[in-house]
């Protein structure tokens, strides 16, 4: 597997033209935050977006393959990164439950982002 730094057209050919417009993408377009596509045999297997102005902001609710791909994607991005925060849904999603097995875990809390529903964070050092 290869991590590889994509574009705003990248993310619309690996997601559909129907997300060409949505509030993620215009965040590409506009270098609010980066863009990274997970390969796999040569050919787009996952992607994922940091928001490097949110403490390295990693929304793992929205990440395909995220099992398959977490140890590769801490290898390529601590080039880049010197820690992450990893946001998912703990009641819903099993993903930060990886975070915390595989990875060196410097702070982690709870926060209401809309109404009553609660995200996650974990900041890891990479």
């Amino acid at each position: 597997m290869k991590v590889i730094r994509g574009t705003y057209d990248e993310y619309v050919k690996f997601n559909g033209d129907k997300y060409a417009d949505c509030p993620l993408a215009i965040t590409i377009k506009d270098g609010e935050c980066d863009y990274f596509i997970v390969c796999k045999g040569g050919k787009p297997f996952s992607d994922i977006v940091v928001f490097p102005k949110e403490n390295n902001l990693i929304n793992i609710n929205i990440i395909l393959n995220f099992k398959d791909i977490l140890k590769c994607l801490l290898k390529e991005l601590k080039k880049d990164y010197q820690y992450l925060t990893f946001a998912g849904d703990d009641d819903n999603y099993k993903s930060l439950e990886l975070i915390r097995q595989n990875c060196d875990c410097r702070k982690e809390y709870r926060e209401k982002v809309q109404g009553n529903y609660e995200m996650t964070y974990i900041e890891v050092e990479l």
